[in-house]
């Protein structure tokens, strides 16, 4: 009752417009996001039958801690950027380290995805289940594009012009419908997971487009696509080794999970905006193990 006098209601509308300007394009934004994740499952109960639809679904299963981190990174960064914008000294050059570091961790969790996965999913499920350990690799790529579609769009928030997001993710469900249809009928479930991998990748491609306009960053491309050079390498080598026998896929699968990271390290290294982090942490690491 006291501090009643120090408030009064009032309708600034100047402000709920500025807010819904802003916000509105968010929503068939989202909407049409969620189709996009949704239709390739759909097209495969239509076209495939419940069957393939189950494999297809037991895949994403496996493919859950790629989307857990991407998820928890999404949460997270959506105000962490907008704290770096406002406080940081220069946010360009901490927002394309971020990025580089990023696809660093999100392609090594997705090679340990390729080759862990399919081993889980042959010793957890039943043996009917167990031909949908070859679509993990793909339907752990959906959240691999969805994470490099979201990181590489930073920025395009940063203004106060959102109008190009749902033209973005109207183009990926266009990409995503008309992928489906091509693909799912050739290649089956694996289609529908490489048809949703294809509309991230348009949307990616075009949220990068509409936030560089608006708020350029340099990213150290070279490095980034080293890293999913790599990546698709090892997925590659994952997807080979699937025919043989039990031990040879779990020394396959080890030794590329000790290997890629100093692989990766070496390509940081290379890097010209990453190498003094990188000589940083060598030396950190050369004085621990010198005081030991």
């Amino acid at each position: 009752a006291a501090a009643r006098g120090f408030f009064h209601l009032t309708f600034a509308l100047p402000t709920w417009r500025g807010m819904l300007s802003y916000g509105l394009p968010f929503v068939p934004h989202h909407v049409q996001a969620v189709a996009l994740a949704l239709f390739g499952q759909y097209m495969v109960r239509e076209m495939l039958g419940l069957g393939d639809a189950g494999l297809y679904n037991m895949a994403t299963k496996f493919a859950m801690p790629v989307a857990f981190v991407v998820t928890a990174v999404q949460n997270s960064w959506t105000a962490y950027k907008f704290q770096i914008h406002a406080e940081d000294e220069d946010p360009k050059s901490f927002f394309r380290s971020t990025f580089t570091y990023y696809v660093a961790g999100l392609s090594y969790l997705w090679v340990g995805v390729c080759f862990w996965g399919p081993e889980m999913v042959r010793l957890i499920t039943a043996e009917n289940f167990h031909s949908a350990a070859g679509l993990v690799w793909a339907t752990s790529l959906i959240p691999v594009a969805q994470g490099v579609y979201f990181m590489s769009g930073t920025g395009i928030e940063l203004t106060n012009d959102t109008r190009a997001f749902p033209l973005v993710s109207l183009a990926g469900l266009i990409t995503v419908v008309g992928g489906a249809f091509a693909f799912v009928q050739s290649w089956g479930a694996l289609g529908a997971a490489l048809a949703t991998v294809l509309g991230w990748v348009v949307m990616g491609v075009l949220t990068y487009y509409f936030s560089q306009r608006r708020f350029a960053i340099e990213y150290d491309w070279a490095t980034v696509c080293c890293l999913g050079a790599l990546g698709i390498l090892c997925a590659v080598i994952s997807w080979a080794v699937q025919p043989m026998p039990l031990a040879a896929r779990l020394i396959c699968a080890l030794a590329v999970s000790l290997v890629y990271p100093l692989a990766a390290f070496l390509l940081l290294l290379r890097s010209r905006q990453e190498r003094h982090r990188m000589h940083i942490l060598l030396a950190k690491v050369g004085w621990a193990g010198s005081h030991r």
